[in-house]
């Protein structure tokens, strides 16, 4: 009573009008539930991104938001870390995972290894707690061993000698300058660990190249990564045992589903699966095309490190064969980037 217009801050983005998270436990069985008390966790901390290891352990993130919200979705740059506790005796056994100084998130667990993705929060106090988003290195960490230390699986700037790239079997040579930068995915695919036939594990998931997506697999024992740079446009969607789902679009055609093998060793074999067409798209389409740019600035930047940092450009518009050679209006659409960039993927806006 008497709390109805007291402040409260929110996640805003697509949590507007949201405060508070909680964790619910569903008994399947007996279809009842339970919301764990919040004090379990730290104060000022909003759990999330909850997975189940073994019967009563569950794993999650916790972000400190003590000193501000910002959007949950598309913001790490606060301080979070991943936690294990058994539901049974969640008060007494919850327990930090990770540092508490850096931004982690996406916690995913196969057998006894758990994956995340991590980032630090600013190199110095004058730019913490650094931008909203960011590349994030990949972390896994034995569940099994009481004493095992988190390491680093692929790092934040990844080494050119451990990574190689699935090329086109058809000759396009279109994307051979597109080198795989790091991971700067908001999120890891809900499935993205499988066992090869060697027995070895591997992460699933895309990343973005300038303007494209294009999946690739890091294997968590060698750390090397293919970048399956024979199919742009393409998302990865989850992965079980040896069959990847995926999903394709480019600008001028909504996405479609996809299936092919994880140890496949070229795109030929990718499945396609019917869905509905839009027959008034499909028309439109045929008039238009696109095309990304990589682009120069011609001003030079006054500070030192980003005067070879160099942006792209995606056109979408009537295609040479469409209409005459008089101009025609240009809307000017500018996002940020690398992270959370605009791609050449399917935009209902630009559609």
């Amino acid at each position: 009573m008497g709390q109805e217009f007291q402040y409260k801050p929110t996640f805003g983005e697509q949590l507007v009008g949201k405060h508070q998270s909680v964790v619910v436990l569903l008994d399947l069985i007996s279809e009842k539930f339970e919301v764990l008390n919040t004090n379990v966790f730290p104060k000022g901390h909003q759990p999330g991104q909850l997975t189940f290891y073994e019967d009563n352990t569950l794993i999650g993130i916790t972000v400190d938001l003590s000193a501000i919200y910002l959007g949950l979705i598309f913001c790490s740059n606060r301080p979070s870390v991943i936690f294990s506790l058994d539901v049974q005796e969640p008060k007494s056994t919850f327990k930090v995972l990770t540092e508490k100084s850096m931004g982690s998130k996406s916690p995913r667990v196969m057998d006894n290894l758990l994956i995340w993705l991590e980032r630090d929060l600013g190199a110095d106090n004058d730019n913490y707690p650094g931008p909203h988003q960011t590349y994030f290195r990949v972390m896994k960490l034995n569940l099994n061993d009481k004493e095992a230390q988190p390491v680093v699986i692929l790092n934040d700037r990844p080494d050119e000698d451990r990574i190689s790239y699935r090329e086109s079997k058809t000759g396009d040579q279109k994307f051979t300058e597109y080198h795989f930068k790091g991971v700067c995915t908001p999120d890891l695919p809900r499935q993205c660990l499988a066992k090869t036939s060697t027995g070895s594990i591997v992460l699933v998931a895309d990343a973005l190249i300038d303007t494209t997506s294009f999946p690739f697999v890091l294997d968590l024992e060698s750390k090397t990564v293919t970048v399956w740079r024979d199919l742009p446009n393409t998302l990865v969607v989850g992965v079980s045992k040896s069959t990847v789902l995926v999903v394709r679009s480019n600008p001028l055609s909504p996405a479609q589903l996809g299936l092919m093998s994880l140890e496949s060793k070229d795109s030929q074999n990718l499945i396609l699966l019917p869905g509905p067409r839009n027959e008034e798209l499909s028309s439109l389409s045929r008039s238009l095309q696109y095309e990304a740019f990589k682009m120069k600035p011609l001003a030079v930047h006054p500070d030192e490190k980003f005067k070879s940092v160099d942006f792209s450009a995606i056109y979408v518009g009537p295609s040479g064969s469409s209409h005459s050679k008089a101009s025609v209006p240009v809307i000017l659409n500018p996002h940020g980037g690398p992270h959370s960039a605009v791609s050449t993927s399917f935009s209902s806006e630009v559609s």
